[in-house]
């Protein structure tokens, strides 16, 4: 199995960090697993850029893309699960 490079944006950095320590941790953990082995991932289907994944992790949601040819993940959103479905970048 290959391993991939995982980056985070910085606003999902931002909301990552601003969580308590607990939470921090499980997310963190739950990324480190991607692409292959996180727990719950669906893929978003109005997406406009391409293909957008959806991690759960409790009541928090990780959007990121993967790029296959380039073995990365990029995180670029993290929120609460109510706001995480309201964004659209």
């Amino acid at each position: 199995m290959q391993t991939y490079e995982i980056r985070i944006k910085k606003r999902a950095r931002k909301f990552i960090e601003s969580q308590d320590k607990k939470s921090q941790r499980r997310i963190m953990e739950e990324i480190d697993k991607l692409p292959y082995n996180a727990s719950d991932i669906k893929k978003i289907k109005d997406a406009q850029n391409g293909d957008l994944h959806r991690l759960r992790v409790g009541d928090f949601r990780i959007g990121y893309r993967i790029h296959k040819n380039e073995l990365l993940v990029m995180v670029i959103h993290a929120d609460n699960r109510g706001d995480f479905y309201k964004w659209r970048g």
